[in-house]
């Protein structure tokens, strides 16, 4: 489909984030699974919940606007989501949530920067309500990256201190 227009370029935008959205949906319990940290299975159980909601904001916008959800899925975070399952399958313990936690945070990244065009996108068109929904959902991944963030230091400084490396 060509994109002429910013509306077009903002529903492009919007059936890509439901994309990221149902494409983490799926591979966060696997994710969760595989974690050993206590911390870690706990923030990425309340990400799942999050994610949901997420969903749900989205598939909201869809019906205000009158559109279909579903378009072309999003390759970019197929391709993060398999880079973390080829990099998990090469860890184990405290290992693996380390890799877990920097797979994720690329993620949320990822998810950051799609919301952060979208919500531009909304504002542009005057979409007020696109944008409040928008604005929560990006808030949450923000969120979800500032504690994994704190999460791979905390990890960092205790898989050193178990291998007895002293931490700079």
């Amino acid at each position: 489909m060509l994109l002429e227009t910013m509306e077009d370029l903002l529903l492009d935008q919007l059936r890509d984030l439901y994309s990221i959205e149902t494409q983490i949906e799926v591979a966060l319990p696997t994710i969760v699974e595989q974690s050993t940290s206590v911390a870690l299975r706990e923030l990425l159980t309340e990400h799942f919940e999050e994610t949901e909601g997420q969903i749900v904001r989205l598939q909201e916008i869809f019906g205000r606007l009158g559109v279909n959800a579903r378009g072309p899925r999003c390759l970019g975070i197929a391709a993060l989501l398999q880079e973390a399952g080829d990099t998990m399958r090469r860890c184990s313990g405290s290992v693996l949530d380390a890799a877990i936690i920097a797979c994720m945070q690329r993620v949320e990244h990822y998810e950051m920067a799609s919301y952060g065009a979208a919500i531009g996108y909304s504002r542009q068109l005057g979409m007020c309500h696109v944008v409040e929904l928008l604005t929560v959902s990006r808030d949450e991944e923000v969120a979800a990256e500032l504690t994994l963030s704190q999460l791979a230091e905390t990890e960092a400084l205790e898989h050193g201190a178990q291998a007895g490396v002293l931490a700079a």
